[in-house]
């Protein structure tokens, strides 16, 4: 083993940057079947190639300016009789000779300093700063490696063997060698076909994260090991183990019980790396924004570092869930817009819908500017402005206790940025 010690660096500047997308391969030395990509819900807005065919309204007048009054974001519950972790550390885990060695514990030790792990951590009550950042090169892995044996080589490649406490939790980040895959109970995960990296506790009581290297069309290797990384650190150090307390959790037989935001999402239980899902630069590593709940709580924009030069804007809705009394087939939901500063128009549209019984609910907008570009309607909202999302139940089937969560996505002129806000409507 090839242990580093401990130092400092830390700088800053931030600027957006989209993910690339996603390809496939798989070594499979083993002959384990790949697992086919989890899919989410396809769009369903319309937006042109050309946006500059659209022509928003100006900004208001800055003059008194004062963002519209509008729902906040839903918050992550918190188990308050977790214990909360007083002192981190970071350890980097490759196998030997790993041209990115030297990189991924640079990047480490400036994560365990930087600004992103102070604010985001203040949230959650983590320390301002890491104890110590450390790394270990261990032996080659071999081929892919299956999530059991994989617990059985950090147990015997860290430098911490003991299980992890609140007053002693070891973050181990272990970064797999190119076209090596984890083999999971599902299957192998041919080129991040499953997750890009995950965090668990192992059965030895060792906190760990594993970042798989996803090949990704028009993007670093070493921007998406940092920015799978970063999602991975701060989701075991608020949500694992001796301090597992911060998560959205969903009951699949009664979703309208939690936010319509969880409802989206795939899985049954949502961590504060999994909503936002935007990459940021602090320095020269690749970061990704993380959910706040203090900024969620406030009606401010809930990802952060919001780290864009735009104001934020949105619609929201008064309610989460919306119930269909007895009787009715529709129910009608005002949206409100806002925005954190003057700007120019943007654009909502229903996105998506989500729910085992989504097609048997239609959803439409009204309101707002409406400008037409060929067959399509795209409705412009600014600060203060308003519009009406209606949903109504079309068909009955035998889905017991029915729903539907419909994703309302804001869109401005600027290339690539847009917010979105989530309603459900329910049968009782």
């Amino acid at each position: 083993m090839k242990l580093l010690p401990f130092l400092f660096l830390a700088t800053l500047a931030i600027a957006p940057l989209a993910f690339g997308a996603l390809l496939t391969g798989c070594s499979n030395k083993g002959g384990t079947a790949c697992v086919a990509p989890k899919i989410g819900s396809p769009s369903l807005s319309v937006w042109p190639d050309d946006a500059t065919v659209l022509h928003p309204g100006p900004a208001p007048d800055a003059t008194g300016f004062t963002p519209a009054p509008h729902a906040a974001f839903p918050t992550m519950p918190r188990d308050e009789l977790a214990l909360t972790p007083t002192n981190i550390r970071f350890e980097v885990i490759t196998e030997e000779n790993d041209p990115l060695f030297d990189r991924l514990m640079a990047f480490a030790v400036d994560l365990g300093t930087s600004k992103w792990w102070k604010d985001v951590g203040a949230d959650y009550d983590l320390p301002p700063t890491v104890t110590s950042v450390s790394a270990v090169q261990g032996n080659p892995f071999g081929g892919d490696i299956r999530d059991a044996d994989l617990e059985t080589y950090i147990h015997g490649t860290s430098q911490y063997p003991d299980p992890d406490s609140a007053d002693s939790l070891t973050i181990r980040v272990v970064f797999l060698a190119p076209k090596v895959n984890v083999i999971t109970s599902e299957g192998a995960n041919c080129g991040c076909s499953m997750f890009g990296g995950y965090h668990a506790v192992s059965r030895f009581g060792q906190v760990y994260a594993v970042v798989q290297r996803c090949p990704t069309a028009g993007d670093a290797e070493l921007d998406g090991l940092t920015t799978i990384a970063s999602h991975e650190i701060i989701e075991a150090a608020t949500n694992l183990g001796p301090t597992a307390r911060v998560h959205f959790r969903r009951d699949p037989a009664a979703v309208w019980k939690t936010s319509a935001l969880a409802a989206t999402l795939l899985d049954h239980e949502t961590e504060v790396g999994d909503v936002c899902g935007v990459r940021i630069y602090e320095g020269p590593w690749a970061i990704e924004r993380i959910w706040s709940n203090a900024h969620a709580a406030a009606g401010k924009p809930p990802c952060i570092p919001y780290a864009t030069s735009e104001p934020y804007f949105n619609v929201t809705a008064p309610q989460d869930w919306y119930p269909l009394a007895n009787g009715t087939h529709s129910v009608s939901i005002p949206l409100s817009a806002w925005s954190e500063a003057p700007r120019a128009d943007w654009y909502v549209s229903v996105d998506a819908k989500v729910g085992a019984a989504k097609d048997a609910f239609t959803a439409a907008l009204d309101g707002g500017g409406i400008e037409t570009i060929g067959t399509h309607a795209f409705h412009a909202v600014n600060n203060g402005g308003t519009a009406t999302l209606t949903v109504t139940r079309t068909t009955h089937d035998a889905t017991t206790n029915p729903y539907v969560v419909v994703r309302i996505r804001s869109r401005s002129v600027a290339p690539g940025l847009s917010h979105s806000w989530n309603v459900g409507v329910y049968v009782p």
